[in-house]
């Protein structure tokens, strides 16, 4: 004799082992933890009419590439980058205008690797200057943000 099982009742055992570990990655159903970004300026300290350069990195220790994380920077009013920045990887979304603000989405992030948006600014005016810094996707921002002392 056949028995015959509710299909009601296979859907709920086959979600069930989804929910205990079938599927994600090798180490179970565990989230990827966040991609971290840096960053750094060279030289901190310039004379007026002088340009730095601001290196945001974008760290992946994670197994598997993460995609559609990046950043926004906005360098503030009298601050011009003076040139298109440069930046590793693929970016699904890149804008920048010459008045101070720049945002990069990078397409994917490989497993274990890093990308970087370099960006080359010059300050109108003497005093110190550092990029507000907006976050995009899956991604904490790790240190401090530089600030650079302008003579």
């Amino acid at each position: 004799m056949k028995k015959h099982i509710a299909a009601s009742f296979i859907g709920l055992s086959l979600l069930a082992l989804t929910a205990c570990g079938g599927g994600g990655n090798a180490g179970g159903n565990v989230a990827p933890v966040p991609a971290v970004l840096t960053a750094t300026a060279a030289p901190v300290s310039i004379l007026k009419g002088s340009t730095s350069i601001y290196t945001f990195n974008v760290s992946n220790n994670n197994v598997g590439a993460v995609g559609n994380v990046g950043l926004a920077v906005n360098f503030g009013s009298g601050v011009t980058i003076t040139q298109l920045p440069q930046f590793t990887c693929s970016a699904s979304n890149f804008v920048y205008s010459s008045s101070g603000t720049a945002s990069i989405t990078f397409g994917t992030v490989p497993a274990g690797s890093v990308c970087q948006m370099s960006i080359v600014v010059q300050p109108g005016a003497s005093g110190t200057f550092s990029p507000g810094i907006l976050t995009i996707g899956n991604v904490v921002f790790q240190g401090n943000i530089p600030s650079v002392l302008v003579n």
